[in-house]
């Protein structure tokens, strides 16, 4: 009994081996297999860059993911990589369609990379995605990632949304604007006596 157990035990893991030297020599999965790039790695390796930068770090927004993770897999699906989609809308389109509404915002891109340190290292090599990365205007990002075709090549695209968001004015700040809106009135009209 003990023989065959160890045989059936040496034929299921003599079949594993099989299936995973076939998976692995399909190029599609074992190329897919390679890449590890990761929204939350992304994320962290971002906020490690403010932070030895003796900035504050970012919040996660779930709307900016969304906007984020909308815009990757329209990239993604439509086979493009642009601050522009084909129809020629602004990243903008993809936050304000995602309900985010903002302040500032901003974007980074980048496609064709294998791993997350391979991303930020290379948007940090470059001064506009620096700029988006070390940005003190915005408080808040979401990360989106999505694997698809780029010039009809296998490819994972990734995104970066920026926002600052508007910030409603409290009770007293509107009180005080209508206050000072209505004395400037008083003043001109009075003046105009």
């Amino acid at each position: 009994m003990k023989k065959i157990k160890i045989l059936a035990l040496g034929v299921l893991l003599l079949g594993s081996a099989y299936l995973t030297g076939k998976l692995l020599l399909n190029k599609d999965i074992s190329e897919f297999l390679k890449t590890e790039i990761i929204n939350e790695t992304l994320f962290e390796l971002t906020n490690e860059q403010r932070e030895e930068n003796n900035l504050p770090a970012f919040h996660q927004n779930t709307l900016l993911q969304l906007a984020a993770q909308n815009k990757a897999e329209d990239m993604a699906k439509r086979d493009y990589f642009s601050h522009y989609d084909p129809e020629g809308r602004r990243f903008t389109h993809f936050v304000k369609q995602a309900g985010y509404d903002y302040m500032y915002t901003g974007e980074n891109l980048a496609v064709k990379f294998k791993t997350s340190e391979k991303v930020i290292q290379k948007w940090m090599e470059s001064l506009t995605h620096k700029a988006n990365i070390l940005g003190e205007r915005y408080s808040e990002i979401g990360v989106g990632v999505a694997e698809g075709l780029y010039k009809g090549e296998k490819a994972i695209y990734v995104v970066q949304m920026f926002g600052e968001p508007k910030i409603p004015l409290d009770i007293e700040q509107q009180l005080k604007i209508k206050k000072l809106n209505l004395y400037n009135v008083s003043k001109y009209v009075s003046s105009r006596l």
